[in-house]
């Protein structure tokens, strides 16, 4: 396509005082051409992707267990926090309510806990 065009610009690039409405003319079918011969393409050549594992990894690691108490009033819970030592981070608590991973999550009275969407 850039060659074409590059073509149909030449005689004006050589001699800008002609005629330039042709030249328009020529890039406007040239372009509608090229839009048509890209639409064209996928159904003549369709795609089909097909993707296999082909390996896993498993990897263990010793991870540590952090015990944190929450209390409220009268009541207690015990909840785990993993450390990642890859990640050097603890990783996300899960919301009770929805189960989507959080890092701030917020306890109920009955010490539940909830995301900030679902309290």
């Amino acid at each position: 396509h850039r060659r074409e065009r590059k073509e149909i610009l030449r005689p004006l690039k050589e001699d800008p005082t002609q005629d330039f409405q042709p030249t328009l003319a020529a890039l406007e079918d040239a372009s509608t051409h090229y839009i048509e011969s890209l639409e064209a393409i996928p159904p003549q050549f369709p795609i089909a992707i097909q993707i296999t594992p082909l390996a896993a990894l498993r990897v263990s690691i010793p991870v540590t267990r952090v015990e944190y108490n929450i209390r409220l009033r009268k009541n207690s819970r015990t909840i785990s926090w993993l450390w990642n030592p890859i990640l050097e981070q603890f990783e996300p608590l899960r919301c009770e309510n929805c189960g989507v991973e959080r890092y701030h999550l917020t306890p109920t009275p009955e010490l539940a806990l909830h995301c900030p969407a679902c309290t």
